[in-house]
Formats: structure tokens, sequence, C-alpha cells
């Protein structure tokens, strides 16, 4: 599926089979889809952006660093993702002192920011 405007600009989205539609029908939105998926799963309160959510603090739970879930998620700003990958079950270091930031022996895991 080309998708011409997106945030992020221009891009090419790969489908499988299941996705695509009869050849002359297409998708306009997903409000209908979407619900039926959500009763069919028994998740009348959850949106698709809830999905974006979860995905980011999965990757995070997973090792995986803020620049790649943002990239998948098309984000530009690592800061966004952050905001993002928030779980309760993720817990936070404190911040490190500005001697423990230069500190050769200390190594980020590449899941904090520092303001």
């Amino acid at each position: 599926m080309r998708l011409p405007n997106t945030k992020t600009g221009a891009k090419v989205v790969h489908l499988g089979d299941p996705a695509m539609r009869k050849p002359g029908s297409h998708l306009t939105d997903l409000l209908h889809p979407w619900r039926r998926i959500r009763m069919r799963a028994g998740l009348d309160d959850v949106r698709l952006h809830d999905l974006r959510h979860s995905f980011a603090s999965g990757g995070l739970l997973v090792g995986e660093g803020l620049p790649m879930i943002g990239k998948l998620l098309g984000h530009t700003q690592v800061q966004t993702t952050a905001r993002y990958a928030i779980s309760p079950t993720i817990p936070s270091r404190p911040p490190q002192t500005a001697s423990q930031a230069e500190s050769p022996t200390s190594q980020g895991d590449g899941n904090h920011i520092e303001a």
C-alpha cells in the first residue's frame, strides 16, 4: 500500500494477502473493522492509539532502545517515543549525577532521556 502523505513523509507499507481487499474495493476508515475486532476480543474500551503505547512499552520490556522503537512508530523525535513508552511495570532509574554521567564505567541502556 502506498501512503503518499504521512507525518514522516511518503512510504510504502507491505500488507499480507489477508489484509488485501477485493479489486475495486477499498477501506475508507478503520472505525467499523476496529469495532468488530474489539467486540470479538472483549476489549470494548481499547482505542487504536492505545496499541501504539502498548507496542512502545513492550519494546522497552524486551530491551529495545527508544531510537529503534521510535523508527518503528514513525517518530522523528526520541522525546515523542519516550512519552509513548511508559509502563508502570518498567522501573525507572534515578537520574545520574554529572560525575556519574561522565564516568567511563557508566553505561546507559538507551532507554532514558537526560534533560
